[in-house]
C-alpha cells in the first residue's frame, strides 16, 4: 500500500488502532540477532494477561500436546519461536477492540475460526507456511474490528444487511463507509509494519484480481496465503 493511500484511510477513518505493545517488541525481534528464546519469553511476560493467554491456547486441543506447559520457555522449546509469536498475535488481537460485547465475541471467533482453519488448510496442503497463514487468517477481517470501534451502529446494519440477503459486504459496506473493511484492514497491517505479503492477503481476500498481474504469473506468496485463508 502507498503510503498517500494510507493517509487517505486514514483521513476519512480516522486514527487506526495501534498494535499492543508486546506484539509491536515480538514483532521486531527477528531483526535482532541476539534474540533468544529466553528473551522472547521475557518480552512476552512482560504482559501477564498475554502470558496467561498464550499458555491457555498452548495447552488447549488444538496442539494436543501430552503434558501440560507452564512457562512461555517450555512452550518456545516445544512449539518453535515461530509458532510462540504467532500465538502473542492471537492473545493480543482483542484488545483492539474498544468494548466487549456480543458483536466482539462474533469478530473474535471468526478470527480465530480463520486462524485455526488457514493453518490447518496449509499443513495440510502445503500451500503456504503454516504460521504466515495463522496470522494471515488472525488479521483477515481486521478491518471490520475498525469499523466496530468507529461506529458500532452503523457496523451492525451492514452486518444485518449482509445476513439477510441485501447484498454483498462490499455493497453493505460502502452505503455506510467511505472504504471497505478490506482496504482497512490493509492499512492496518502496513502501518504496524507487517509484510506486504500479508498486508495483500487483508486487501483480496476475498478477490485476488487485484493483486498484480507480475506477482500472479510468479506465483505469488500472498496468493499462496490467501488459497488457505479463503476457504473460512
Amino acid at each position: 500500500m502507498k503510503n498517500k493511500e494510507l493517509q487517505a484511510i486514514v483521513r476519512a477513518i480516522g486514527d487506526l488502532p495501534p498494535m499492543p505493545i508486546v506484539a509491536v517488541k515480538v514483532l521486531e525481534m527477528p531483526q535482532k540477532p541476539d534474540t533468544t528464546a529466553g528473551k522472547l519469553a521475557k518480552t512476552i511476560a512482560s504482559d501477564q494477561a498475554v502470558s496467561a493467554r498464550v499458555l491457555k491456547i498452548v495447552n488447549s486441543s488444538f496442539y494436543s500436546l501430552r503434558r501440560k506447559i507452564t512457562s512461555l520457555e517450555h512452550a518456545i522449546v516445544i512449539l518453535g519461536e515461530k509458532t510462540v509469536k504467532s500465538l502473542v498475535f492471537a492473545a493480543t488481537i482483542r484488545g483492539i477492540n474498544k468494548s466487549c460485547g456480543l458483536m466482539e465475541k462474533i469478530l473474535w471467533e471468526d478470527s480465530l475460526g480463520c486462524t485455526i482453519g488457514s493453518r490447518m488448510v496449509a499443513v495440510w496442503f502445503k500451500s503456504a507456511d503454516p504460521e504466515e497463514a495463522f496470522v494471515a487468517g488472525l488479521f483477515r477481517h481486521n478491518g471490520k474490528m475498525v469499523f466496530n470501534n468507529l461506529d458500532p451502529e452503523k457496523f451492525r446494519k451492514v452486518m444485518e444487511a449482509v445476513c439477510n440477503g441485501e447484498g454483498s459486504e462490499e455493497e453493505m459496506e460502502a452505503l455506510f463507509f467511505p472504504y471497505g473493511h478490506a482496504e482497512v484492514g490493509e492499512a492496518v497491517l502496513t502501518k504496524w509494519n507487517f509484510s506486504e505479503d500479508l498486508a495483500q492477503v487483508a486487501r483480496y481476500h476475498n478477490d485476488i484480481s487485484g493483486i498484480d498481474p507480475v506477482e500472479q504469473s510468479r506465483d505469488s506468496k500472498s496468493e499462496k496465503i490467501i488459497g488457505s485463508t479463503k476457504r473460512f
